[in-house]
């Protein structure tokens, strides 16, 4: 019979051997003749960066057999930059980490939209409540190329 063993959290980012989840973007980690395994990540706070990512940009209806997964962020961009859309933008963040991901706190949300360039920058700036770790993801929205890309910032400055 198998033994599970269930880490604490306290210590479970001290076993740097042990995988806590995937990578996203999902890709393959090492060289052609390496070992072929997607990427992992190795902590919980790194986790939640790609999680975070992962539930902001995928749109509502994308993934088969799961339509309630993911945000509206993406249909929000095209909409004139007003307040109302910046609201907008702010309620859909904490209704989709609310629902996807209750373990984060959300402390604070910066817009910022150019509308001569037709992209929306979102910082979202959040805390992991287990571990206290405070940390940024940065999201930007680009209309004219249709993509949107999310890295991991620091949680000093803004836009």
């Amino acid at each position: 019979m198998p033994i599970i063993v269930t880490p604490s959290p306290d210590n479970f980012d001290q076993n740097v051997d042990v995988a806590v989840g995937l990578g996203f973007p999902l890709a393959i980690a090492g060289t052609a003749s390496g070992s072929g395994q997607f990427s992992q990540t190795f902590t919980i706070n790194e986790q939640v960066v790609h999680n975070m990512r992962q539930v902001l940009l995928t749109i509502k209806g994308e993934i088969p057999n799961n339509p309630n997964f993911g945000s509206n962020l993406y249909r929000l961009i095209f909409d004139p930059a007003t307040k109302e859309l910046n609201e907008a933008i702010r309620v859909e963040i904490n209704t989709t980490l609310e629902a996807f991901m209750p373990y984060v706190t959300v402390d604070s949300i910066d817009i910022n939209a150019d509308e001569d360039n037709n992209t929306m920058n979102v910082r979202i700036n959040f805390t992991v409540d287990a571990t206290g770790f405070q940390q940024a993801l940065a999201v930007t929205y680009s209309g004219t190329t249709g993509t949107a890309t999310a890295t991991a910032a620091t949680t000093t400055g803004g836009y």
